[in-house]
C-alpha cells in the first residue's frame, strides 16, 4: 500500500468578514496592505472580502514550524492531518473540500496536478515567511478553478537595506530536530534572499496497533531577488526546492495497520517576473512566468517500487493596471485591471498493469491540459468610506467547457454607529482532476471520464466595530454558499468511481474574531466560526461545526522576553470507517490543542527560546484511524544579525 493509496483513501471518503490582523495594533492594521483579494495591492479597510491576515511577528512567537498550525487559528479554515508530523494534510474553507482552495507562494500556485489538484501541507515549513493571506469564499473570478472556496496566499520574507543574516536550531520531543538559516540584503534598486531548513523526526506510531513509528524528513532551500534595471522597469526571480522522506502505514483494508512504506517527494518551484510602471506610475503591466515541477516515488521496505506520479504546471500571465482619480461631482478613485493567463498542466503516472475480472488495467498514464482565461477587474473608491469591487473571468479549457465567474465586494464605513458593514458575492467553479477523469492505480480509483464541472455560487455579509480608539475591535459575519455537480465517490460501481452529485452542497455559518490591546505588552486575539455543511441533506464528513482559537501574547523584560499561549478547538466531526464495506460512519471526538511558547533575547542578538505542544496531552484523531503527537516539548537558540548600509 502506497502512501499515495492513503492520500485517495482521504479523497475518496473526504471527497466576508472584513480584514482581520492579529495581533498588530490598530493603527497598523488600517496601514495593512494586501495582495490576495483584488491581485493588485489595497489597504485592508478597502477589502469587503472575508480575509485574515496573519504576520511573521504571530508566527515566530507561537514558535510555528509547519506552516498549517498557524492556519488552525483562521476563521472557518479546519486541518485534517493523517496522523502525526509528514502525514497527508489537508485544509477545508467554509465546508468546501481540499482541492477547491488555492495555495499560492510568492506568486507560484502550489496545487499540484499529481496530487488531486490540492497541496499537501504536510511539505511546506513555516521558515522565513513572512506574511499569510486566506481569502475565503468563492475567488475564481480572480484565482480560477482551483480556487472555488478560497485561496491561501504565502509570502516569504524579502530583504531589505544592507545584509540580515538570520539561524536557529532546537530539538526536542519524538527525536525531532530543525534547523534553518538565511542571508537576506538589499540596497537601491535591489534585493535578495536566499534561506534554507530542514526537519527530522522519528514520529509515532500513527497505527492503533503495534510500535513501529513513522518519521518525516524533510528539506527546503530558496531564493528570490529582484532589481531595478531603470525607474520604470523592475524584474525578479523566485525559486524554491524542498525534498521529503515520510513514512506511513498500509491502509488498504480501513484503519492504518503496521508497514514498512515510504514516499519520496521531490518539489520545485519557480518565478520569473518583469514589472513596468509608466505614466508616473498609473499604468502598471506585468509580465510572469511560473513552474512547478513534483516527483513522488513509493518505497516497501526501503526497495523503490514501480510506482509513483509527477505533475507538472506552465503559466504564462499578463496583468495591467491603470489608476487614475476624478473629481466632477466628488472624488473618486479608479482602478481598472485585465488579466491574461495561459496554463498547461500534466500528470503522469507510472505502476504495474494487473488483471481484475478479466479486465487488464493499466495505470501507465500521461496526461495534459490546457486553459486559457481572461479576467477584468474595476474598483472604485469614494472618498475614504465607500469601496467596491467588480470583476468576471472567462475560461476557455481543452477539456470541459468553457466557464464565466463573477465577484462583486463592497465595504461601506457607517459614521453614525461607527461600523464598517462589508461583503461580498461570487461564483466559483472547479474542473475535475486527472485522477477523478483518468483514475489512480485502478486497484483503487476508476476515473469517470465524463465527469462536469463543479459549480458554486456563495455570499457573505458582516460588520466590524472598534471600541477605545482602537484597542478592541470586534467583527462578525455570516456566510452561505452552495455547490453543484459536487464530485463524491461511487463505491457501489466494480471499483470506486468518481461521480457527480444530482442534488446541491449547502455551506453557512458565522465569524466571529476579536481583537484586544489591554495593555502595551499585552495582545489578546480570539476567532470562532460555526459551519453547517451538507450534501443532499446530510453533514459531510471532517468539517467540525464549531471552531475556536485563542491567543495570548504578552511581553516583558522591557520587550526582551515574550510568553505566548495558544488553545485551539475543534468540535466532533464525522468520518468513515473502511474496516467493512460499505464503510460505517462514525464520529470523532472533539478535541483541545493547548500550546504554550516563550523566548528571552539573551543579547541584541540571540535568542533562548522553548515550546510545549499540546500541553493536556489530548489524546485526539482528525482522519479516522490515524494517532496524532502527545505532549511535546521543545527548545532551542536563534541568532539575528542586521548590518545596514
Amino acid at each position: 500500500m502506497t502512501k499515495k493509496h492513503l492520500l485517495w483513501s482521504t479523497l475518496i471518503v473526504g471527497t466576508a468578514s472584513s480584514v482581520v490582523t492579529l495581533p498588530l495594533q490598530a493603527e497598523e492594521k488600517r496601514d495593512e496592505i494586501v495582495i490576495t483579494a483584488s491581485r493588485t495591492p489595497l489597504n485592508a479597510d478597502q477589502v469587503g472580502s472575508a480575509l485574515t491576515v496573519l504576520t511573521d511577528t504571530q508566527l515566530e512567537n507561537r514558535q510555528i514550524r509547519v506552516l498549517s498550525d498557524a492556519l488552525r487559528s483562521v476563521p472557518s479554515l479546519a486541518v485534517s492531518r493523517s496522523g502525526s508530523v509528514g502525514g497527508v494534510t489537508q485544509i477545508r474553507i467554509r465546508g468546501a473540500e481540499a482541492n477547491q482552495a488555492l495555495i499560492v507562494l510568492d506568486g507560484i500556485e502550489l496545487n499540484d496536478p499529481a496530487f488531486g489538484s490540492e497541496f499537501d501541507f504536510n511539505s511546506l515549513l513555516a521558515h522565513e515567511v513572512e506574511r499569510i493571506e486566506v481569502l475565503r469564499g468563492p475567488q475564481s473570478a480572480l484565482w480560477g478553478s482551483d480556487a472555488l472556496a478560497g485561496v491561501v496566499n504565502i509570502v516569504t520574507k524579502t530583504g531589505k537595506k544592507g545584509v540580515q543574516l538570520h539561524g536557529f536550531g532546537e530539538g526536542g520531543s519524538f527525536a525531532t530536530g530543525q534547523a534553518g538559516g538565511a542571508l537576506r540584503g538589499g540596497g537601491d534598486g535591489f534585493d535578495f534572499a536566499l534561506s534554507s531548513s530542514f526537519l527530522r523526526t522519528d514520529g509515532i506510531n500513527t497505527s492503533e496497533l503495534g510500535s513501529e513509528k513513522d518519521g518525516y524528513r524533510n528539506a527546503t532551500g530558496a531564493a528570490k531577488g529582484s532589481v531595478a534595471l531603470t525607474d520604470a522597469l523592475h524584474v525578479g526571480v523566485v525559486g524554491r526546492f524542498s525534498v521529503g522522506r515520510s513514512e506511513f502505514d498500509d491502509v488498504s483494508f480501513g484503519p492504518p495497520v503496521d508497514a514498512d512504506l515510504e514516499i519520496r517527494q521531490r518539489q520545485a518551484y519557480g518565478r520569473v517576473f518583469a514589472t513596468l510602471k509608466l505614466f508616473d506610475e498609473h499604468w502598471e503591466n506585468t509580465f510572469a512566468a511560473t513552474i512547478l515541477d513534483t516527483e513522488n516515488t513509493n518505497f516497501i521496505n526501503g526497495l523503490e517500487v514501480v510506482e509513483g506520479t509527477s505533475g507538472q504546471r506552465v503559466k504564462y500571465e499578463l496583468l495591467s493596471t491603470v489608476n487614475f482619480s476624478t473629481d466632477v461631482v466628488q472624488p473618486l478613485d479608479h482602478r481598472a485591471t485585465l488579466l491574461v493567463e495561459r496554463e498547461t498542466e500534466r500528470f503522469g503516472q507510472t505502476g504495474t498493469p494487473f488483471t481484475f475480472f478479466g479486465t487488464l488495467f493499466d495505470p501507465n498514464q500521461d496526461q495534459e491540459d490546457t486553459a486559457k482565461s481572461i479576467t477584468g477587474e474595476y474598483h472604485i473608491g469614494i472618498g475614504d468610506r465607500f469601496y467596491a469591487t467588480g470583476a468576471v473571468r472567462f475560461d476557455d479549457n481543452d477539456m470541459f467547457d468553457n466557464q464565466t465567474t463573477y465577484r462583486g465586494t463592497g465595504s461601506l464605513k457607517v459614521p453614525v454607529i461607527d461600523v464598517r458593514v462589508h461583503g461580498s458575492y461570487g461564483t466559483g467553479s472547479k474542473d475535475p482532476t486527472f485522477v477523478e477523469l483518468f483514475g489512480f492505480f485502478p486497484s483503487q480509483f476508476m476515473g469517470n471520464p465524463d465527469l462536469q464541472t463543479e459549480t458554486s455560487r456563495g455570499w457573505d455579509i458582516g460588520g466590524e466595530r472598534e471600541f477605545f480608539d482602537g484597542a478592541a475591535r470586534i467583527d462578525v459575519t455570516y456566510f452561505k454558499s452552495n455547490l453543484r455537480n459536487e464530485i463524491t465517490t461511487d463505491f457501489g460501481a466494480a471499483l470506486p468511481t468518481p461521480v457527480n452529485e444530482t442534488g446541491e452542497s449547502k455551506r453557512e455559518g458565522v465569524e466571529v474574531s476579536i481583537y484586544a490591546n489591554p495593555l502595551e505588552d499585552w495582545t489578546l486575539s480570539f476567532s470562532y466560526s460555526h459551519l453547517r455543511a451538507t450534501e443532499n441533506g446530510e453533514r459531510e464528513i471532517r468539517r467540525p461545526n464549531t471552531l475556536l482559537s485563542f491567543q495570548s501574547d504578552v511581553r516583558f523584560a522591557q520587550g526582551r522576553g515574550n510568553f505566548n499561549l495558544s488553545l485551539d478547538y475543534n468540535s466532533d466531526q464525522l468520518d468513515d470507517d473502511f474496516s467493512s464495506f460499505p464503510a460505517t460512519r462514525l464520529v470523532l471526538d472533539s478535541f483541545v490543542l493547548l500550546n504554550l511558547a516563550g523566548s528571552f533575547d539573551v543579547t541584541d542578538y540571540v535568542t533562548l527560546f522553548g515550546r510545549i505542544e499540546n500541553v493536556l496531552d489530548a489524546d485526539y484523531q482528525e482522519v479516522f484511524g490515524f494517532e496524532t503527537r502527545g505532549i511535546g516539548a521543545f527548545a532551542g537558540l536563534k541568532v539575528n544579525f542586521d548590518w545596514q548600509t
